[in-house]
């Protein structure tokens, strides 16, 4: 199985709503293709607050290559260029950039509790980070903190629905940015409005939600360059369920 994620970033003259409506109508045209699974993500009415969610100031920055908008994720049997060609024909209408990526997933939590139904919004939101390497480290070491440390100090900290490292294998799309990974959390959709039910115990303890926020916060600034870092809040819809 191949699990391919193309990062969609509007036309500026482009409104929210019509970008969204317009990925949404495509997903029925990608489902129809039949792939082995397919998952959205859109910044529509369900997250209407993500804007507002900034977990350092730092990250309203945006890095040369975004900000992506909207993402889709398509699992094939096959992701040769033949494979992907009708479901990336469908994609490039949605964007005037569009760039796609062949990645390893890596599931850390799965989300038990999911009760919608396939094509309906699930439950909560998802935070879409696209990662690049920082200067000063190289792949092997970046990876380590990354999928290493990292991935058990936000799993003890966070609540999570969901969490997924994407570590990209290559780029399938002509121009595609270099980047190397795409993180994915999805949270109780409480924490767009307060973020301190996102670490356990914070939504309890004022002191004890800042002791965990700076250590996630120093955890992460050992691979992240928060200037070259993008961030996407996001509806979560599972068009075709993949059989992990």
């Amino acid at each position: 199985m191949h699990k391919l994620i193309y990062l969609l970033t509007p036309d500026p003259d482009d409104t929210r709503a019509a970008m969204v409506a317009r990925v949404m109508q495509a997903g029925a045209r990608l489902a129809a293709l039949g792939p082995a699974g397919l998952r959205i993500n859109v910044q529509d009415a369900g997250v209407d607050w993500g804007d507002a969610v900034d977990h350092h100031p730092a990250l309203k920055l945006k890095s040369e290559y975004g900000p992506f908008e909207a993402v889709v994720q398509i699992w094939l049997d096959d992701a040769g260029d033949i494979a992907r060609s009708p479901h990336e024909a469908i994609i490039s209408q949605l964007a005037p950039l569009h760039h796609g990526y062949l990645v390893k997933e890596r599931l850390l939590v799965h989300n038990l509790r999911q009760s919608a139904r396939p094509g309906d919004r699930n439950d909560g939101y998802s935070q879409m980070a696209v990662l690049q390497i920082p200067d000063w480290l190289d792949e092997a070491e970046w990876r380590q903190r990354w999928q290493g440390r990292h991935s058990w100090v936000a799993i003890s900290i966070h609540p999570h629905l969901e969490y997924i490292q994407n570590r990209v294998l290559r780029a399938v799309t002509a121009g595609a940015p270099p980047i190397t990974g795409i993180g994915e959390e999805a949270f109780p959709i409480e924490g767009l409005h307060d973020e301190r039910p996102l670490f356990r115990g914070g939504e309890k303890s004022e002191a004890k939600f800042k002791e965990l926020y700076e250590i996630m916060y120093e955890d992460a600034s050992r691979f992240i360059d928060f200037g070259k870092l993008d961030m996407l809040v996001s509806s979560q819809f599972d068009l075709v369920r993949p059989v992990r």
